[in-house]
């Protein structure tokens, strides 16, 4: 790992572990990521790569999120108990199209607009 300082390339800077604050659907998300801090010029900046630290906020949603959150089975057991298409479900809940395809197949979460759809048509 080259811990060289980016702004002034001092190799005087040390490794630490911070939380930072990340938010994600409007919700924050407390992270430990690694910083590389400079000794020499002050200079911060985060060693891990923007894809770990998505993934660690995703987990995090996923947990403080979970009564919220339907899963693929659970969408696409609703759809099928009601007879319909992916196209069918999305034009009744009124999501956009491709919305139900891409959720089935982990490619897509729903937001909690469109789980309130689902509930609230649910309950007519």
């Amino acid at each position: 790992m080259n811990n060289q300082c980016k702004s002034c390339n001092s190799r005087n800077t040390i490794i630490v572990k911070d939380e930072r604050t990340f938010y994600y659907r409007r919700q924050p998300f407390k992270i430990i990521v690694n910083e590389l801090i400079c000794k020499k010029c002050g200079s911060k900046e985060i060693l891990d790569s923007s894809d770990t630290i998505e993934q660690k906020i995703y987990v995090r949603y996923l947990e403080k999120n979970r009564d919220a959150i339907l899963s693929s089975e659970q969408i696409k057991f609703i759809r099928i108990n009601k007879a319909l298409s992916q196209n069918e479900f999305d034009k009744i809940i009124g999501l956009y199209p491709g919305t139900t395809r891409a959720a089935e197949n982990n490619k897509y979460i729903l937001n909690e607009n469109e789980i309130m759809k689902i509930k609230t048509w649910l309950e007519k």
